[in-house]
Parts: C-alpha cells; sequence; structure tokens
C-alpha cells in the first residue's frame, strides 16, 4: 500500500492561503467588534429609555402630590429634579 503523506515544511504554504486565513481572522475581530459596540449601544438606549420613563413617572407624581398637597411643592420639585439630573449623569458617564 502506498503512503499518501506529503511531507509539510512549513514554507510551502500558498500566499493566497495566508492572505485567506489574515482575512478571515480580520473578519472575526471586526465582527467580533461590532456586537460589543451594538451591545453597549443598545444597553445605553434602554438605560435611558427606563431613565425617561422614570422621569415621567416622578414629574405625574410630582403633579399628582402638589395638588393633593400643595405645601410639599418645593420639595417634589428638588426630589423629581435630582433624580433627572442623576439619571442624566450616569446616561453621559455611559
Amino acid at each position: 500500500m502506498k503512503n499518501n503523506i506529503i511531507p509539510h515544511d512549513g514554507l510551502s504554504i500558498l500566499p493566497t492561503q495566508i492572505s485567506l486565513a489574515l482575512t478571515n481572522n480580520a473578519n472575526r475581530v471586526i465582527v467580533r467588534q461590532a456586537t460589543i459596540e451594538a451591545t453597549h449601544d443598545q444597553c445605553g438606549a434602554t438605560l435611558a429609555k427606563i431613565a425617561m420613563e422614570n422621569v415621567g413617572a416622578l414629574s405625574a407624581l410630582e403633579q399628582h402630590l402638589y395638588r393633593t398637597v400643595p405645601f410639599g411643592e418645593a420639595r417634589y420639585k428638588q426630589i423629581a429634579d435630582a433624580y433627572a439630573l442623576s439619571a442624566a449623569a450616569r446616561i453621559l458617564r455611559w
């Protein structure tokens, strides 16, 4: 039985094979980076969406409480504004 194994000296790889391997690796890196960036962007958008919903809910509560107990107006506003500023700062840091 004849042996069909061809010795490999490490130098006989075709330049196109090397180029293809590098291209495939570069593509994997690009796709991985794009996936990371897309995930980061989605998390930032989710953070902003939730913060906006919370600010809206706090503003509605602030208005309701003002109608119910008007003497607390300054405190309601201060608390709602503090949350809104804190949320905005977190989003900017994101």
